[in-house]
């Protein structure tokens, strides 16, 4: 009996300390923070540039992404010269907030004009000629300062067909 009641006396005790013991504030599950999508899809009809009338020619896009915390969407580009073979880098074309979307989508339109002044062309349009080429990367930043881009996104998750961030496309003058 008294071997009995010591089993039980060190059972007790045992739970005792198993369960008392046990800091809830050391188990730690990470918020999971959520990224950005950020799909482009170029308007077939508007994707290039028209050489034959630059003054009047847009390339466009519709952005869709289902995040409510985009603070910026920002297209930087780089513009590439065909006849010089230069190429100017890094040029703010187009930025986008959160209240662009609407329902998930915002579109884009990106004219000759304001290619020929975010690049600093001397003359305008009148220094575009064909084949030229705008790349844009799509730069977001979100409410809370994470910032996601062709340096560290991947367009899609997965290994999926469909996109998830387009972190490139552009345009041609034609």
């Amino acid at each position: 009996m008294k071997s009995t009641f010591a089993f039980y006396i060190i059972l007790f005790v045992t739970l005792v300390f198993t369960f008392s013991c046990r800091d809830d504030d050391r188990i730690r599950i990470p918020q999971v923070e959520e990224g950005v999508n950020m799909r482009i899809i170029v308007d077939e009809d508007k994707s290039d540039f028209s050489s034959d009338d630059l003054s009047n020619s847009a390339i466009e896009f519709d952005a869709y992404s289902i995040n409510q915390n985009l603070s910026t969407v920002q297209f930087i580009g780089d513009y590439i010269d065909a006849s010089t073979e230069d190429t100017i880098t890094g040029k703010l074309v187009l930025s986008l907030s959160q209240t662009d979307f609407t329902n998930g989508k915002a579109r884009g339109v990106i004219t000759a004009t304001q290619v020929a002044t975010a690049f600093g062309l001397p003359n305008g349009i009148a220094d575009m000629g064909e084949d030229d080429e705008l790349i844009l990367y799509p730069t977001v930043t979100l409410t809370d300062g994470r910032v996601f881009n062709i340096d560290n996104s991947a367009p899609s998750i997965g290994g999926g067909n469909n996109a998830s961030f387009t972190v490139i496309f552009g345009a041609v003058v034609k």
